[in-house]
């Protein structure tokens, strides 16, 4: 038992209340299995009985599980035989026995059992207040049979009356008896949904009495596939539910949250009137207020994890989860005079929810809605740091939410609005040396939107030097060698979301050899494709769930090689898009330098099994650029650095005031196009798009070519380098017509001076 315990005498005091020793209920089904069963294949243990029996009007479930541990690894990970339970359940406990050939041993006995509050969920800010109830089984041997069975007695705490029941068979495993019995009053609107058509009960009516039988032999779990989204829901599955409709739920979940006084939050909406005028900057220092000064934590001791604390309980402790503090901005925001309301999410069934009936404990989260110029806005209070203002918080895609709103019919997708992850941006610039000394590369990452908000979340909780030792790291296992070069340097402008970080690294050990030993070659891998998106095996077998995708995700990634050895090189361009993904590259060079710029969006969250070729054949047509190869001759120096090399960019200037007025047109001459054909020496590739090309080489004949044998600190680029050998071929032909002007005039002068003195003789 690694998890940490926190002893209570409270809760456990009021936990062995709620457990209680007694026989079977009466109107539980007897139900056998075969002890002899086998597996297809050896496996530890085998799983010989799991039978679920429900009693909706007694809201009782009755529990039976029978298993053989086969190995001594079995038995020591089942000896310790417990099961956890809430504050808001009662257990019956029947027995706990070991069968061993025709014999069966009992060990439940009340004197036996121990209470213990874990708490396993404490490191994740989450106090369930849930008990597990502990019994040490003695001469548990390989062979036995271990077999226990108890009834739950619970309510919820929304729909009190309602029977909501969600089996899933999430085990992968050769079961030899699935037996799952629910009885109701045929007056109670009791309906089931499964995974499957052949998961159907057979039902049976006597005496105003409904029961269905979900009984199966030898019932085998599939294999989880790998790569599936966590969303979907790729094992066998039944549900049970008497909650009509979402509108149910929904107006349920309002009737329980209750608001609290006015008086209760005046504090804090003075606060925020005092110090803003603007609504957009009220609802962003709201926003901020709930999300950065409260702390996350789950206290669920007697609530059922439904309802909310009252925000006077939360502003007095600065803490609570996430419907504590999804309920106190809402009611803060309507302080405020915008409309909100809370809205229940599932961080883990996402879209999946549709496909199940209606029940509040398909749901796991709440974040807040608001109405804000004219759009709908999500927001989670729990997340910290966020960036941006209260028109571009970003929220996870959480496929869909349940307003609580006594309105509210059904569920609704995230507002549009609220989905915009923003980018990732890295620059690589690599200063090659191919003569024996280590290379230099610049990092320059520039995150915004929920990308910028992992960073600044990364930075706060593990500090500037652990980070900077993760991706000197990282670099290390990219280029083989690295070391840093100069202090990581990084900007967080929290106002616009975006985060910036500049890394100046020395590399080595990472050029790989050429057949040629006078030449070598450098890779650098493509990191919007490199591990990005999932690259399916040439053939695989037949798929029945969907492939996960990094979605929302957009990555651009800029490749910058400079060498003096460097030839013109450049990448061929390619565009590919489909209903999954969006990717180009383009690619200009000259001598000395080459520049790749990769940019990745992904369109969908996964891929359909029937539509794998289709991607698979679409990633194929981009997998030659998973890295770019440059072919160098040994023997070159390093060229040196230049003054913007790992600096974090300028700060955006301010923009100028407009002008007085307007300039008149001929003030200014209208620009020629440039139509002379570029220089042969220039490799181009553009985007696919033709009207970019004439700019693209226009701007690439800016750029002045070095000769074949550069002078030394010559080999930088400048934009104005063509402006300024210009300007100085034409003050070097004044300053000769001003020194022979000079000469002539001092000529003459000495003429007559001679002249002169010859006249005095």
């Amino acid at each position: 038992m690694s998890e940490r315990s926190i002893p209570n005498p409270d809760v456990l005091a009021s936990a062995r209340e709620r457990v209680r020793l007694e026989p079977v209920p009466s109107w539980v089904i007897p139900c056998s299995y075969s002890s002899d069963f086998k597996n297809k294949n050896p496996v530890p243990i085998t799983y010989l009985l799991n039978d679920r029996q429900v009693h909706a009007e007694l809201h009782q479930t009755f529990i039976r599980m029978a298993l053989r541990l086969e190995t001594m690894q079995a038995v020591q990970d089942h000896s310790q035989w417990r099961v956890e339970f809430s504050m808001t359940e009662t257990v019956f406990l029947h027995s706990v026995k070991i069968r061993r050939g025709s014999a069966d041993i009992e060990h439940a006995a009340l004197d036996r059992l121990q209470f213990l509050q874990r708490e396993a969920g404490l490191e994740g800010w989450s106090i369930d207040g849930a008990v597990t109830l502990l019994l040490l089984l003695e001469d548990v041997r390989p062979g036995d049979i271990l077999e226990w069975a108890y009834t739950r007695h619970s309510r919820s705490a929304l729909l009190p009356d309602s029977c909501l029941e969600f089996f899933p068979m999430v085990n992968t495993i050769q079961l030899s008896k699935l037996h799952l019995l629910v009885r109701f009053a045929e007056t109670r609107p009791l309906k089931w949904k499964s995974s499957a058509a052949d998961l159907a009960p057979a039902e049976q009516r006597e005496n105003g009495e409904v029961r269905w039988l979900w009984a199966r032999e030898n019932f085998l779990c599939p294999d989880p596939e790998e790569g599936t989204p966590a969303w979907h829901i790729d094992y066998p599955w039944i549900q049970i539910s008497d909650c009509p409709d979402w509108q149910t739920v929904a107006a349920s979940a309002c009737r329980a949250w209750k608001e609290d006084p006015p008086e209760v939050l005046a504090a804090m909406v003075d606060q925020i009137l005092v110090a803003e005028t603007d609504p957009v900057r009220q609802v962003s220092r709201a926003l901020r207020l709930v999300q950065d000064e409260f702390r996350y934590l789950s206290v669920e001791l007697g609530l059922g994890g439904q309802i909310p604390a009252s925000s006077e309980t939360v502003i007095r402790r600065r803490y609570g989860d996430c419907k504590d503090l999804a309920f106190l901005l809402v009611q803060l925001l309507r302080r405020l005079g915008v409309q909100a309301r809370p809205v229940l999410v599932p961080t883990v069934l996402k879209k999946s929810i549709q496909q199940l009936l209606p029940s509040p404990n398909l749901f796991n989260h709440v974040i807040v809605e608001y109405q804000l110029a004219n759009q709908t806005h999500w927001v989670d209070a729990t997340l910290k740091s966020q960036g941006g203002d209260a028109l571009s918080r970003f929220v996870p895609n959480f496929g869909l939410g349940l307003p609580i709103d006594l309105a509210a019919a059904e569920l609704v997708p995230p507002p549009p609005a609220s989905l915009q992850p923003g980018v990732c941006e890295l620059k690589e610039s690599i200063l090659v040396d191919t003569a024996g000394q280590p290379s230099w590369i610049s990092i320059i990452e520039t995150a915004k939107g929920c990308y910028a908000e992992g960073l600044r979340v990364q930075f706060e909780r593990e500090g500037l030097e652990a980070v900077g030792k993760k991706r000197l790291q990282d670099c290390a296992n990219r280029f083989a060698y690295a070391a840093r070069r100069d202090p990581i340097q990084y900007r967080d402008d929290r106002e616009a979301n975006q985060f910036i970080l500049a890394d100046v690294l020395e590399i080595s050990g990472f050029l790989i050899k050429d057949s040629d030993p006078d030449y070598c070659w450098l890779q650098v891998e493509n990191r919007t494709l490199y591990g990005v998106l999932p690259i399916l095996p040439p053939k695989m077998p037949p798929r029945r769930t969907p492939v996960a995708l990094p979605f929302p995700c957009r990555v651009v990634h800029t490749i910058e090689i400079e060498s003096t050895g460097l030839d013109v090189a450049a990448v061929p361009a390619s565009r590919v898009k489909n209903d999954f993904f969006e990717f180009t590259c383009t690619s200009r060079g000259v001598r000395k330098f080459t520049t790749v710029t990769f940019n990745l969006t992904v369109l969908a969250d996964s891929v359909p099994p029937q539509r794998l070729a289709d991607y698979r054949k679409q990633v194929d047509q981009i997998l030659p650029l998973l890295a770019v190869r440059v072919r160098l001759p040994v023997g070159y120096s390093r060229m040196r650095r230049r003054g913007d090399f790992g600096a974090l960019p300028p700060l955006p200037r301010a923009p100028a005031p407009p002008p007085s007025a307007p300039s008149s047109p001929s003030s200014s001459p209208a620009r020629e196009p440039v139509s002379a054909a570029p220089s042969s020496k220039i490799a181009v590739v553009n985007t696919l798009p033709q009207e970019h090309t004439a700019k693209a080489r226009a701007d690439l004949e800016k750029v002045v070519l070095m000769d074949d044998q550069p002078r030394p600190h010559r080999s930088r680029r400048s934009r104005g380098h063509g402006r300024a050998s210009a300007s100085g071929s034409q003050t070097k032909t004044e300053l000769l017509w001003i020194l022979a002007f000079v000469g002539v005039m001092a000529a003459i002068m000495a003429f007559l001076f001679l002249m002169h003195l010859a006249g005095q003789r």
